[in-house]
């Protein structure tokens, strides 16, 4: 029987530690609602700083916009001296042949017209000494 009394008072004194250290009702709705405060406090301060991080990344985003912006204007006035320098050289060239051509023409038509003097003085003293010419 010693062993069953040791028993029950081994019982009865997890029973008292039970009852001593354990919550009630009460504190477990009072946790409950520190918690939900607690979390309603994290989720205003979340909104905040997500407020304040849009706001800087807008901030940021509209200034690298502006500097890219600024970048391709000059890049594009830059682009479009390149260009107007290549068009005046290429103009330049297509000139130069131009002139060229037409001092080739000249010539050809001098030496056609020598050629036919030529000729002509050819025929002229093969008709005198006569002589036939095949051409």
């Amino acid at each position: 029987m010693s062993d069953e009394k040791q028993t029950i008072n081994d019982v009865l004194e997890i029973v008292h530690f039970i009852k001593d250290n354990s919550a009630t009702k009460q504190d477990l709705v009072e946790f409950r609602d520190e918690l939900k405060g607690d979390i309603d406090n994290v989720r205003t301060e979340l909104k905040g700083d997500i407020d304040n991080v849009r706001t800087e990344l807008k901030g940021d985003v509209d200034n690298v916009r502006t500097e890219l912006k600024g970048d391709i204007y000059n890049v594009r006035t830059e682009l479009k001296g390149d260009i107007q320098d290549v068009k005046t050289e290429v103009i330049t060239h297509v000139d130069g042949l131009a002139v060229l051509h037409q001092r080739l023409d000249t010539e050809l038509a001098a030496l056609r017209a020598k050629y036919e003097r030529l000729e002509s003085h050819v025929a002229l003293l093969a008709k005198r000494a006569n002589v036939q010419l095949d051409f």
